[in-house]
């Protein structure tokens, strides 16, 4: 039934805050990195709910783009989360100099109403290890593996 549905759920809700609180605290974790499915399901908001700051990715595809800019406006604003946007697989042809990054960036920030911490180009490579490897452990010099540790100093300093 929907209302046992929505008590378990509410139970792990309750279960993510007690989970994120014991590794913030007496873990002394600095970061909890959760990773979810697209969409709205109860995990991504239980999730997003938890959050201190939520980084939407999204694709250049239209459909992903509508999907992220949905959630954004409906979920994120409403549980009025800080959120900031991660741009993937952006064909490299648009990212060719400083003046169409800005522009790109610009055009993002407008569409999500909110900051954007980097525009990656899509890295046919990256999408043909299919998930079999963490590429930046295994390639740490690849401009995807660089990238990624620069917005994770970026998402360090907010």
């Amino acid at each position: 039934s929907i209302t046992k549905d929505r008590k378990g759920e509410m139970m792990a809700l309750r279960r993510l805050l007690t989970l994120n609180e014991h590794l913030l605290e007496k873990m002394a974790m600095d970061y909890i990195i959760l990773d979810t499915n697209p969409g709205m399901s109860y995990a991504s908001i239980n999730s997003v709910a938890a959050a201190d700051l939520v980084l939407v990715i999204s694709t250049w595809d239209a459909s992903d783009l509508a999907g992220a800019q949905g959630m954004v406006n409906e979920l994120y604003n409403m549980l009025e989360k800080r959120a900031i946007v991660l741009m993937n697989k952006i064909p490299e042809q648009l990212l060719i100099d400083k003046a169409m990054r800005r522009r790109l960036t610009d055009q993002f920030k407008k569409a999500f109403k909110l900051p954007v911490i980097d525009l990656l180009p899509c890295y046919c490579e990256v999408l043909r290890q299919e998930r079999s490897t963490i590429m930046s452990l295994e390639r740490p010099k690849h401009p995807f593996s660089r990238s990624l540790v620069e917005i994770a100093k970026r998402i360090g300093e907010k």
